[in-house]
């Protein structure tokens, strides 16, 4: 009762304080459960699928050449090659299915399970056509062609819905990240006035949310900017160059022959690859102010230049080019080097006749394939013709 009568502002404080500490906690808690639940959603799963996929419209392609070249102009293909390929190509579907299943999300996943057994059984079909015909009879060719075509075909839908999927199954949670983030700036209005009595979860609370803004912006192996991110960046630098007609330039650079050096050496090796590869991305962003890079898929990796004439962005992308090369990791499975090396594919805005984010990402990607075609660990720039 002394208590009541001397002190009663201390008896309203103390029940606010409790009860604002009890919903502190509850609310520190499913933040953190909030964050865990991120990491799983949105981590490496999401990229090794777009990443799986596009390889395989990549095999598809490769296949689809082959046989063209056989088809239209009667050049000689190694049978068994074809056939080891298709095989290859079945494997890659097996892994595609095992990665959709880790891959926790609410949208139904049914119609792409159904594209991948279509696509299997289209394939299973030009095995056996391959296995069992012969590729200089005509008619049979015909009939390997028309598989191929039902393969190819659903290998780009499969590929198109898989990635609308991620796209969508990520923003769901990118969303979600933004709604956190505004949960937690009221959260701390709330309970401002308690600063001295909860200095200590407020610090936490900060820690969780620059660890929230971390997830949404980088790549979680390498600590690069995400695709996510280089989307946004790109669409920001084509506005100012159509603005400022300020210099801009894109590199679209992967390793060469990375498939061979997971296969030999395991995918732990190649993430350490991938990361050394990054940290040095990093040393180089210290020397050269006007580059940001970007990890935009699984061995794939994109360089947005600032301020640099056309000249200067050749020259440092075949200063990235020979660095990541003097890296000396080890490649014995390499058909280029006996170390990791690079192609880099180069496409500069002033020679883009409509310029957009998809029309330089789609020079810059048709220049890294040139690059490759021409015996990759090189660069090619995208030259407009005249």
């Amino acid at each position: 009762m002394q208590l009541l009568k001397s002190n009663p502002i201390k008896i309203v404080m103390i029940p606010m304080i409790l009860i604002g500490l009890v919903l502190l906690t509850i609310g520190l808690w499913r933040f953190q459960q909030d964050i865990k639940d991120i990491h799983r959603h949105i981590g490496i799963t999401p990229h090794e699928i777009r990443y799986q996929l596009q390889q395989t419209n990549l095999q598809v392609a490769l296949i689809n050449q082959e046989i063209n070249l056989t088809r239209q102009y009667q050049i000689q293909n190694d049978k068994q090659d074809l056939i080891n390929r298709a095989k290859q190509l079945k494997s890659r579907i097996e892994n595609i299915r095992v990665v959709w299943r880790t891959l926790k999300s609410d949208l139904d996943k049914t119609n792409l399970q159904e594209e991948l057994n279509t696509f299997e059984s289209h394939l299973d079909t030009l095995i056996q056509l391959l296995i069992t015909g012969d590729l200089n009879a005509s008619q049979h060719l015909n009939k390997i062609f028309f598989e191929l075509q039902q393969v190819k075909i659903f290998s780009a839908a499969m590929y198109s819905h898989g990635s609308a999927f991620i796209r969508e199954h990520t923003d769901r949670y990118v969303k979600k990240l933004s709604r956190i983030s505004m949960a937690i700036n009221t959260l701390i209005l709330v309970f401002i006035v308690l600063l001295a009595v909860l200095s200590y979860a407020l610090m936490l609370i900060f820690q969780q949310k620059n660890d929230l803004n971390k997830l949404s912006i980088e790549d979680p192996l390498t600590g690069l900017y995400n695709r996510r991110q280089f989307n946004l960046h790109l669409a920001h630098d084509v506005s100012e160059y159509k603005a400022q007609q300020s210099p801009l330039s894109l590199m679209i650079f992967d390793i060469d022959y990375f498939k061979l050096f997971n296969d030999h050496l395991g995918h732990i090796a190649g993430d350490h690859a991938l990361q050394r590869i990054s940290e040095h991305l990093k040393s180089l962003k210290k020397t050269e102010t006007n580059i940001e890079f970007y990890r935009v898929g699984g061995e794939e990796f994109a360089c947005l230049c600032h301020e640099q004439e056309h000249s200067k962005t050749q020259k440092v992308a075949e200063q990235i080019r020979a660095s990541i090369e003097a890296l000396n990791i080890e490649h014995t499975m390499s058909k280029v080097a006996d170390n990791l090396t690079i192609s880099i594919g180069i496409a500069s805005a002033e020679t883009l006749e409509e310029l957009n984010s998809d029309s330089i990402y789609s020079v810059a990607d048709q220049a890294l394939y040139e690059a490759k075609k021409r015996g990759r660990n090189q660069v090619y720039c995208y030259q407009r013709e005249p």
